[in-house]
């Protein structure tokens, strides 16, 4: 085996046996398609691709979609063989290749053949044979990394837009949910203190004095607060008739019981939002994300 004068040709030796020739002492004309394929299994192998560890590491095959034989003089038993390779073409999961097999030592060919093989993929990976600038498929590591982070940084820039969108949403959202969470605990355990001292039977206007000097009191404290605050303006605007007094108690009651409501409640909207939205991102990420794959197995079938 050797390669020949120019650059992007490879030729291959061997003997015509008794089991290559037909009854007429010839060879067959279907096995110069098996010296083309030992030539051909061989060059691969000057390139470092083995067949074997290609289909054991990547679950790739070299196939052959179609090919044209041109029978110029036959090859007899003993001859020595000179079986030459030169690729013609190289695409993304195909190449073309033009063989000769002629007499070693000898000018004349024997046969004529052209040829195209795609690469054949188990599980349709993306798989790809760039070229060299002499037209050989440059030797590649069949040891493919497929982790998190090595997937992420292969992805096409609008499926790495679409996870970062998602990984900001999901940590604010746990930002908001642990906020509530402890907001809540505070809010429980504060209210619970408040009423043990409401009905452990204190003065009102004492625990309406405690309730304006705290800056940062339980909820129901303001609660009770605004509606002291309110009963003690109608008293000193002479108010007499207690189902006035205690309406307008209840309508500032009302009202600081909706703010308190209100800022408990905050930020629970966004939270919906992002439960609702997220699973739509995720799904058109996923579908982009697939794009690619699926052109690659669509490749590989034709």
């Amino acid at each position: 085996m050797a390669r020949d004068d120019t650059p992007a040709s490879f030729r291959h030796t061997l003997r015509v046996y008794w089991e290559d020739t037909d009854a007429g002492g010839v060879v067959f004309y279907a096995n110069y398609l098996k010296f083309f394929e030992r030539a051909r299994t061989e060059w691969l192998r000057s390139l470092g691709f083995s067949q074997e560890r290609l289909r054991t590491d990547t679950g790739a095959m070299f196939v052959v979609a179609d090919t044209s034989v041109r029978y110029l003089s036959p090859a007899r038993l003993d001859d020595l063989l000179e079986v030459t390779v030169v690729p013609t073409g190289v695409g993304r999961a195909s190449m073309s290749l033009h063989q000769q097999a002629r007499r070693s030592g000898r000018r004349r060919t024997r046969a004529a053949g052209r040829r195209r093989d795609p690469h054949r993929l188990r599980r349709c990976r993306n798989f790809r044979t760039p070229p060299h600038s002499d037209g050989h498929p440059r030797h590649t590591d069949m040891n493919q990394d497929f982790s998190i982070f090595t997937l992420v940084m292969h992805a096409s820039w609008v499926v790495q837009l679409v996870m970062a969108g998602l990984l900001l949403a999901s940590l604010t959202s746990w930002t908001v949910i642990f906020g509530k969470l402890f907001g809540l605990k505070r809010v429980r355990g504060d209210n619970e203190e408040f009423e043990r001292e409401f009905w452990a039977g204190r003065n009102l206007n004492e625990l309406y004095a405690d309730a304006t000097k705290r800056t940062e009191g339980a909820p129901m404290e303001r609660i009770f607060a605004s509606g002291m605050r309110e009963f003690m303006k109608l008293r000193e605007r002479r108010v007499t008739d207690a189902g006035a007094l205690l309406d307008g108690a209840r309508r500032a009651m009302r009202a600081s019981f909706q703010r308190e409501i209100d800022a408990v409640e905050s930020n629970l909207s966004f939270l919906a939002s992002v439960g609702s939205v997220s699973p739509y991102v995720g799904l058109f990420g996923t579908v982009w994300g697939s794009c690619t794959p699926l052109s690659g197995c669509r490749t590989c079938s034709r």
